[in-house]
């Protein structure tokens, strides 16, 4: 906070128009900028993130069960410590197309591939697992750095998204989780914002 030392000097007095004549500058309170904390993960050839509030933690590649009768971008089912979590692919989802194929190293075709990594979303009716091609891991960013989704998209995309952030040269998605996820996530606000 600026402070003005009015220890020495001249008393304070009131200008003609009954003001203190003390300038703008003199008043002005610097206050705490709200900083976001974000999960940074690749999908394909882009960066997008989830807000920490909503991510329960990170798991090693599990294996999954298709389960019929689900939509393309639900993987399956896989066991987490005896709790079964529904796996989904947000690049399927997204229509995220890969520029560079990942080896499967094991030759499973139900296994995610070594390289990536499940995110555990805290949802509703319990975890929902998250498909990631690789964590970059954990940024706090200024709330002000937060942009609005680039007019040139769809209506359709727009919902999934709800701003961009540039920084160090990284150009990052920040994902309305539960619209990507197509789950209602209850919770007051995110709580790593600083008020």
């Amino acid at each position: 906070m600026y402070k003005k030392d009015f220890s020495e000097g001249p008393p304070l007095t009131a200008s003609p128009d009954g003001t203190s004549g003390a300038t703008e500058e003199e008043f002005q309170v610097e206050t705490p900028e709200t900083t976001i904390g974000l999960l940074c993960f690749q999908l394909g050839p882009e960066i997008y993130a989830f807000h920490m509030g909503d991510v329960q933690e990170i798991a090693h590649p599990p294996a999954i069960t298709p389960v019929p009768g689900t939509p393309s971008y639900v993987k399956g089912l896989s066991s987490l410590r005896g709790k079964m979590v529904p796996i989904m692919d947000l690049k399927a989802r997204l229509n995220i197309t890969d520029i560079e194929k990942i080896t499967d190293t094991d030759g499973n075709r139900n296994r995610v591939t070594q390289r990536a990594k499940i995110i555990i979303v805290r949802g509703p009716r319990g975890p929902i697992g998250v498909m990631a091609d690789r964590i970059i891991g954990v940024r706090r960013m200024p709330g002000s750095d937060l942009n609005p989704p680039p007019p040139h998209i769809t209506e359709e995309e727009a919902r999934f998204i709800e701003g961009i952030i540039i920084s160090e040269r990284m150009f990052m998605t920040i994902l309305r989780t539960e619209e990507a996820l197509g789950i209602t996530i209850t919770k007051k606000a995110h709580p790593e914002g600083n008020q």
